[in-house]
Parts: structure tokens; C-alpha cells; sequence
């Protein structure tokens, strides 16, 4: 009953989309101003008001990509796999690349990335030149025919298979373009969190997305392609969260961190660091350590990991990957400054903000910053803390796990 109206609220964000950095109640009262002038309204609904809100405050974790493939081109038309050439969009290509831009309206997006490749760069100038940042990127590129480079695509499709590990001769392999994309998606999470990216490539740049992203097989990958059913879409999504984050036993409320260093998969855990290396797509291995170990990653249905499992000398510790968080403010520090105080042991803790920083005040306590691990949790040195909230959202103390010792409850002062 709602749906004029809702269409005119929704045509009030688009109008403000490009003012994202503002806050967000301005752009809300905005919105909800123009549809009361509009519509004659001295109130509007209060259901609309809060899907205007909802839109609008939408938080992204990690990197939301959405993939787009280039329009069609003369090499498809005539049956032909072009490869690293150039290629050149043929008269229904540039229609497609033109008619995506009603396809997606509303969509926002903060950058666009495309293949350096002529018919990837002129499909995504065709949909967003003049209106977002457009950047090409040679990792984004199709995969290398080398001596095959626009053979008839008989001579190529049916092969695809045989060149997952083996290069197209004087070309590459699938797995080359595995581990170039790889290394664009640790560029985007490194220099995009939090933001909502398009990519304007090719057909194996997104199988590799389907095995590093969705945990498909490169078998699986290739013999899904929506290309097989002709089954287009304007725009596939994926999360970019990767392996990277905190992880915390489910048993003993420890934390393990996922980093990168140096493009490289890195373990801390137990005041040490290790490099981890791939047994395959999900296992992998800390060469390095003085103990048997492995970890392996577990994707949901969605193709998201949530869960990992360390097994250390045969033993398995379940974990549990926290939400990537924004850095919390001064102000949100401060809601958990002040003094906790145990009857029992006995001890008072102090907890104070210097520096953009939250810190221990006390001798028997770890002198380094408090990390935020998750929702009200964070570690330092050998203590896991998590505090905890009255029915006002106050935050009335904490409970520590320390070493062997757990749920020891402190209240707030």
C-alpha cells in the first residue's frame, strides 16, 4: 500500500547518493523533507522512514564486490577466444554497456575496476564514464591463449579443463590467473574495506572468484559457468572477507589472528607469529612451527568463512571468525574506561584512554593496548576480556579469561 511513496523515497536517495559522507540523519531528514513537499504529507509513514534508514546506514564488511562482464564483442560473434588481444565490442556490446547503466540504477558504488584490455575498459566507460572513478588493472585480464590467442573457440572451450595446472602453450595456466587474482583481492581488502566495488573483467578472472571466494573446485567453476545456459545476469556479488580476521576459541575464549604481511598468510597465535602456507584452496600449514599443525578454513553455503579449525599434536581447537570492525572512536573508548573491581581475588583494575588507546593501569596487568577482537571483547598480553552491558547498553563490567583461569567477573566502580 506503501509503494508509491516508497518509490519516491528511494528516488530521494538516489538523489543524495553522491553525499555519502554526510550524516546520516541530514541525508535521512532530507529524503523525508522532499516526499512531505511532494506528496502534501505532514508526517510520512513511520515503516517508510525506517527503510529509508535502513538503506542508508547499511554497513559493508570486508569488500561487497559486485563482477560484470564486458559487453559482447566481435571475437563472440564470431566464435573466436580473444584472450590478452585487445578485442573490440561489437554494436550490440556497446547497446549492453550503455542499457546496464538503467539495469543497475541505484546501485552505489565507490570505485569501478576493469581489466586493461580495450573491450573491458570501453564497456565500463560506456556504463560509468563522468561518474565514478574508473581504474584498469592487468590482473583483471582474461587468461593468456598464448599460441591460441583468437583460435576458433572450438579449438579452445572444450579444453579448459586440460589447462587448470597446464599453461595454454606459450600462455597460461587457470592457476596462473588464480594467483594474480588472488593478489587483487588482498590489494582491494588492504585498501577497501568497507566499501562496495565493481569489476568490469572476463570470464576466467570470475571462475577464479567462484574457487577463491565461493570455495569451488576449478572443475566445478568451469563446469557451472553461466556462460554454458546463456544465463546473464547485470552483476554477480561477492563478499570479500577472505581468510583474514580474528578468531576465537569457542572453548577457552583465546584469540588467533589471520593477517597479511608481505602478501603472505600470517598465524599469531601464543605471542608468535608463523607464516601459513596452502595444502590446497581451504588447508593450510605453518612450515615453520615447532609443532604439527594445520588449519583449515570452513565456508558456509554461502561460500563465506565463518569457522576454521587449528589442530595442533592432533589437537582440534573450533573457531569462530569475529565481524570485521570499524575502529572505535574516543568516545567509544571511553565507555569502557574506568575501575573494575573483583571481592574475591581481591584487585581493582583500571582502565584509562591515552592516545587513541586503551590501556591497563596496573602492575599485574599487561602494559600493552587493549585489541579489539569483537563486540565489547578485546585482548592484551595473556587476558581475554569481555564486557558487559545492562539493559541500557551501560557497560557495568567484564569478565577475564587469564591463562587457566576463566569467567572471572569484575564489576564496574
Amino acid at each position: 500500500m506503501f509503494g508509491f511513496l516508497k518509490k519516491k523515497l528511494k528516488e530521494g536517495i538516489e538523489k543524495i547518493s553522491k553525499k555519502v559522507k554526510q550524516k546520516e540523519e541530514e541525508k535521512i531528514e532530507e529524503v523525508v523533507e522532499e516526499v512531505k513537499e511532494e506528496e502534501h504529507l505532514e508526517e510520512p509513514k513511520e515503516e517508510l522512514v525506517k527503510e529509508v534508514e535502513k538503506e542508508l546506514e547499511e554497513e559493508i564488511e570486508g569488500v561487497k564486490i559486485t563482477y560484470f562482464v564486458h559487453g559482447t564483442t566481435t571475437d563472440n560473434e564470431e566464435r573466436k577466444s580473444t584472450g590478452w588481444a585487445p578485442g573490440k565490442l561489437s554494436e550490440l556490446g556497446k547497446k549492453q554497456s550503455i542499457e546496464l547503466k538503467d539495469k543497475i540504477k541505484g546501485k552505489r558504488f565507490d570505485v569501478v575496476f576493469c581489466s586493461d584490455l580495450k573491450r573491458s575498459v570501453n564497456s565500463a566507460k560506456l556504463t560509468w564514464k563522468n561518474e565514478i572513478q574508473i581504474i584498469q588493472d592487468k590482473r583483471l585480464r582474461e587468461v593468456n591463449y598464448g599460441d591460441l590467442t583468437q583460435a576458433d573457440s572450438d579449438k579452445v572451450e572444450p579444453f579448459k579443463i586440460d589447462h587448470i595446472d597446464k599453461p595454454f602453450p606459450s600462455g597460461e595456466s587457470y592457476k596462473d590467473v588464480e594467483k594474480r587474482i588472488a593478489e587483487f583481492l588482498n590489494y582491494l581488502f588492504d585498501n577497501y574495506e568497507g566499501k562496495h566495488v565493481a569489476i568490469v573483467s572476463h570470464q576466467a578472472p570470475q571462475l577464479a572468484l567462484d574457487v577463491l571466494l565461493k570455495g569451488k573446485t576449478w572443475e566445478q567453476a568451469i563446469k557451472e559457468d553461466w556462460r554454458l545456459t546463456k544465463n546473464w545476469q547485470p552483476g554477480w556479488g561477492y563478499e570479500l572477507e577472505e581468510k583474514v580476521g580474528n578468531y576465537q576459541d569457542e572453548k577457552t575464549g583465546r584469540w588467533i589472528v589471520i593477517s597479511m604481511k608481505e602478501d603472505k598468510l600470517v598465524l599469531e597465535a601464543w605471542g608468535e607469529e608463523y607464516v601459513i602456507s596452502p595444502l590446497s584452496q581451504t588447508s593450510f600449514r605453518a612450515l615453520d612451527a615447532p609443532f604439527d599443525n594445520s588449519i583449515d578454513f570452513l565456508p558456509d553455503q554461502k561460500g563465506l568463512i565463518r569457522k576454521a579449525k587449528l589442530t595442533v599434536e592432533g589437537d582440534e581447537i573450533n573457531l569462530r571468525k569475529a565481524p570485521q570492525l570499524k575502529p572505535l572512536t574516543p568516545s567509544q573508548m571511553k565507555e569502557y574506561a574506568g575501575e573494575y573491581y573483583n571481592d574475591e581475588l581481591p584487585v581493582t583494575y583500571k582502565l584509562v584512554v591515552e592516545k587513541d588507546a586503551l590501556l591497563f593501569k596496573h602492575k599485574n596487568a599487561p602494559q600493552d593496548a587493549l585489541k579489539h577482537m569483537d563486540r565489547d571483547k578485546f585482548t592484551a598480553g595473556w587476558f581475554n576480556i569481555e564486557f558487559v552491558r545492562n539493559q541500557r547498553k551501560k557497560v557495568t563490567g567484564f569478565v577475564l579469561g587469564a591463562g587457566r583461569a576463566a569467567n572471572i567477573e569484575f564489576v564496574k566502580k
